[in-house]
C-alpha cells in the first residue's frame, strides 16, 4: 500500500507520566503507517530494550509484503538520565550500553548515534518511556531527526493550557463546550493536585457521547457524566467548604469514603486547597496587592480565573482558622499512615472551617 512517508518522522519518543495517552499516541503512529493486513510481518512490538545488534537488525531488515515497517519499543531506558558505569553490570543490552555520563561525558553508543542519523527510509522507530533525559545526546538526536513529546499531567494553575488542550480535543470530536460548561470543568480541575490528560480526555469523550448529535455540550450534560467521578465530589466538598456549608461538605466527604477513595488522597486534596487559601489569606491580612496574592499562588503560572477563585474563597476564612485546619490535616495524615481512621479528623476539620 503506497504512502507518502517522506514528511513523517522516522523516530518517535513519547515519555512521561501519562501512560495511557502515551500508548494511544504510539498506536496512532502505527495506524497511520500500517494497514491491519500489513502488521503480521511489518510490526514488531517489544516490551523492553533489545540488545543493540538485535535493534540494528530490526531497523535495517527490509519489510515483507509492504513498503514500510514499524518497530515499537516500550519501557525503553535508552533516554534516561545516565548512571555511572560502575553502578551497573556491563552487558550488551541496549539500555545498559547507553549508560554513561550526563551532558558532559555522555557515553552514547556510537552505533545508536549513527543509526538515528541514518535511518533507512522504510523503517519507523517508536519509543515509549516513563522517563527521559532531554540533555542526552541520543534524546537530542531523536528530536533532531524525529519527534520527542513529553506527556505529564497539567498543574491545576495551568488553566490556559488546560483550556487549549480541551478545545483541541473538542475540535477533533466536532463538539464545543458552552461557557458555563467550560467554567465548571476548569473549576473542578482547579481543586486537583494534578490534572491528567487521560482524565480530561475520558470526561470530554463521555460528555460528547452524552450530547449525541448536538454539537454543543452544556454544563448540565457535563455534570451528568461527571457525577460519579471522585474529583467532582472532591470539588463539591471544597466548594462547600469555601461557602462554609458544613452539611453539604460532610455529605461529599461521605461520598468519597463510600466510593473507596484513598484517605491519603482526600487529605492531600484538602491540604492543597487549604494551604492555598492560607497563603492568600496571609497576604490579605497584611493588605498586600493582588499581584502579591498571585505570587503566593505560584507567580506567573496562575491564570486570572484560578487566582480570582482562590482569592474569593480565601476571604471566607481567618488566617488562624486555616492554620488550625492544616494542623488537623497533619493529625489526619499521621492517623492514616499509622493504620488509624482519619475520618474523625476530617469531620472535625469541616466543622471548624464552617463555624
Amino acid at each position: 500500500m503506497a504512502r507518502a512517508l517522506a514528511a513523517k518522522p522516522q523516530i518517535y519518543l513519547f515519555f512521561g507520566e501519562e501512560g495511557l495517552l502515551i500508548r494511544q499516541l504510539a498506536d496512532q503512529v502505527v495506524d497511520s503507517l500500517l494497514a491491519p493486513d500489513e502488521r503480521e510481518f511489518n510490526l514488531t512490538i517489544l516490551e523492553a530494550d533489545p540488545a543493540i545488534p538485535e535493534l540494528l537488525n530490526l531497523v535495517d531488515s527490509a519489510p515483507f509484503f509492504g513498503e514500510h515497517k514499524v518497530v515499537v519499543i516500550r519501557n525503553t531506558k535508552l533516554f534516561q538520565a545516565a548512571r555511572r558505569k560502575a553502578d551497573s553490570d556491563e552487558t550488551d543490552n541496549a539500555s545498559e550500553a547507553e549508560e554513561g555520563g550526563k551532558e558532559s561525558g555522555d557515553a552514547a553508543d556510537p552505533r545508536l548515534l549513527h543509526l538515528f542519523g541514518h535511518m533507512p527510509e522504510y523503517t519507523t522507530l517508536v519509543f515509549t518511556a516513563a522517563k527521559a533525559d532531554k540533555r542526552r545526546k541520543l534524546t537530542k538526536l531523536a528530536a533532531e531527526h524525529g519527534q520527542v513529546r513529553e506527556l505529564n499531567p497539567f498543574r491545576p494553575q495551568e488553566e490556559r493550557e488546560i483550556r487549549a488542550w480541551v478545545e483541541d480535543r473538542l475540535t477533533v470530536l466536532k463538539k464545543r463546550l458552552d461557557k458555563e460548561a467550560m467554567d465548571h470543568l476548569l473549576a473542578v480541575v482547579a481543586t486537583m493536585n494534578q490534572v491528567p490528560r487521560g482524565f480530561l480526555a475520558s470526561e470530554i469523550d463521555k460528555a460528547a457521547l452524552f450530547a449525541g448529535d448536538d454539537p454543543k455540550i452544556s454544563k448540565k450534560a457535563l455534570e451528568e457524566v461527571m457525577a460519579v467521578v471522585p474529583e467532582v465530589s472532591a470539588f463539591a466538598m471544597t466548594d462547600a467548604l469555601a461557602r462554609r456549608q458544613a452539611e453539604r461538605a460532610l455529605a461529599r466527604l461521605e461520598e468519597l469514603f463510600a466510593g473507596k477513595e484513598p484517605p491519603l488522597k482526600i487529605i492531600g486534596l484538602l491540604a492543597y486547597n487549604i494551604r492555598r487559601w492560607w497563603q492568600v489569606r496571609q497576604v490579605i491580612d497584611r493588605r498586600g496587592s493582588e499581584a502579591e496574592m498571585t505570587a503566593a499562588l505560584g507567580g506567573k503560572s496562575g491564570s486570572p480565573g484560578m487566582v480570582n477563585r482562590v482569592i474569593a474563597q480565601s476571604r471566607s476564612f481567618r488566617s488562624d482558622t486555616l492554620k488550625k485546619a492544616l494542623l488537623i490535616l497533619a493529625d489526619a495524615n499521621v492517623a492514616s499512615r499509622s493504620g488509624g481512621d482519619p475520618r474523625p479528623y476530617l469531620e472535625r476539620l469541616i466543622i471548624e472551617l464552617c463555624r
